[in-house]
């Protein structure tokens, strides 16, 4: 994945305004195997990207792309390129999934992550309104945190793939939040999708869209999972048939890389069924999936999920990985 980090002082979001020295992301990440780093400023305002080519469309991305109005931040998989290409005028398919999102932003505004479909946390700075726009995908593939600080002449809003990104702010706090704990640690049970550790640090939720501006910091849902209408056919080869085309068509769009593909195999099948489908997909470009399993020690086995794991691997050509303690 990239990463993505912003912040905007809204105390000094004004025209002419004295310059204000913001945050210099450039540093944090540092460690973080990335193919290039690019940033863009004003006396506000500072958006940071660290930039891996992943996918081959993906060797083209300039982020934070800069417009007269507008300035994108994204990490970013979109699996429907196809379907925007043809709703979007003007961009060439070559193009980088997050010019399909500028372009999307455009024709639709805050309504354009009702027609995107994969993974997604994106960021758009409004130059003329001095607004800034998030979201996150819909079931959370990507993710986002933010902070927004309050003080007497305003607030600051930070945002980050990663809370490392706003604890290196010099406003975050690294004050631990007891409860925040509490919800991570109990997460099966109180279903809390914004805790973190820390106090003033919260996870922009799955569905979830942000906009901050000047009078403060808006949220609201855009996608929830709704029941679906059944599907009938005639016979059990026709839903057998109408499984593996949707299921083929998710997991191409997740492999569409140039690097190793590589999938947890816990002997479940949801984890079989997505790599035998990944493994099948990359034959056809002479690929092989990479896999990883978590077991027992040897002295501990038979009460693990190995039986299954092997199970599946006689049957597929797989480079497989045991890890175990």
């Amino acid at each position: 994945m990239s990463i993505i980090a912003g912040s905007v002082d809204f105390a000094h979001c004004i025209s002419n305004s004295t310059p204000y020295l913001t945050h210099p992301f450039r540093h944090v990440f540092d460690k973080f195997k990335h193919d290039y780093y690019r940033e863009w400023n004003d006396s506000s305002v500072t958006l940071s990207y660290w930039h891996r080519i992943i996918s081959p469309e993906s060797i083209s991305d300039t982020q934070p792309i800069n417009t007269h109005e507008l300035v994108l931040l994204a990490d970013l998989r979109l699996d429907n390129r196809a379907e925007l290409l043809n709703q979007l005028n003007g961009v060439n398919p070559p193009s980088p999934d997050s010019d399909l999102v500028l372009a999307a932003y455009k024709k639709w505004g805050k309504d354009c992550v009702n027609h995107m479909l994969g993974g997604f946390a994106i960021a758009i700075w409004n130059k003329e309104t001095e607004t800034l726009f998030c979201a996150r995908d819909q079931v959370g593939n990507k993710p986002l945190y933010y902070a927004d600080i309050k003080d007497s002449s305003g607030h600051t809003f930070i945002f980050c793939t990663s809370p490392t990104g706003i604890l290196k702010h010099p406003k975050a706090t690294r004050e631990i939040d007891p409860e925040g704990v509490f919800n991570i640690l109990m997460g099966s049970v109180c279903n809390e999708e914004t805790a973190t550790l820390f106090s003033g640090i919260k996870r922009l939720a799955a569905g979830f869209c942000l906009q901050a501006n000047k009078k403060g910091t808006e949220l609201w849902r855009y996608w929830e999972p709704e029941p679906g209408n059944p599907v009938r056919f005639t016979n059990e080869n026709d839903y057998v048939e109408g499984f593996n085309e949707k299921l083929e068509q998710a997991v191409k769009a997740c492999i569409n890389t140039e690097l190793p593909v590589s999938s947890f195999l816990s002997g479940g099948l949801d984890s079989s069924t997505v790599s035998c489908m990944a493994n099948k997909l990359l034959h056809r470009s002479d690929k092989r999936l990479i896999t990883s399993s978590f077991v027992l020690p040897e002295y501990e086995a038979g009460i693990d999920e190995r039986k299954y794991i092997d199970d599946i691997l006689q049957e597929n050509d797989f480079e497989h990985f045991y890890i175990t303690r």
